[in-house]
């Protein structure tokens, strides 16, 4: 093969899956239904590797997280009181070590029959996110 053929091979070739998912598409001989059962290949593989990727970071986290003082008090009437920590001493404690490791946290809430639903969302900067509702 001349030096000219494998220059041209090489421009050509492509570099990404994407590149190869656009040359099949733009290939007469080649069923869609075929590129399409590929690509959503491609995608399980890719949340699957996301998912690896949280969990690893999630188990270097994991070791590393502090207790957290008690400092606030819930006043329950006659049944006494109730002590729990704080949400502005959880985000300081917290926040500088889940961010390290590619993790954001944000909250919503969702209205219930019985009240306001808080939903947390931890995700990563690899893909995956998990959801948790209190």
């Amino acid at each position: 093969m001349s030096n000219e053929l494998m220059r041209e091979e090489t421009a050509i070739a492509p570099r990404t899956i994407h590149e190869v998912f656009m040359q099949m598409a733009l290939d007469p001989q080649i069923d869609p239904a075929r590129i399409g059962a590929l690509m959503e290949l491609q995608f399980k593989a890719e949340e699957r590797q996301a998912e690896k990727e949280f969990n690893a970071a999630f188990a270097r986290l994991l070791p590393g997280l502090p207790r957290v003082v008690k400092r606030g008090t819930i006043e329950m009437g006659s049944k006494g009181s109730m002590k729990f920590a704080r949400y502005e001493d959880v985000d300081s404690a917290l926040r500088p070590l889940y961010t390290a490791e590619g993790f954001s946290l944000s909250f919503t809430s969702e209205p219930t029959d019985k009240g306001i639903l808080l939903v947390a969302l931890l995700a990563h900067a690899g893909g995956h996110s998990k959801t948790s509702r209190l």
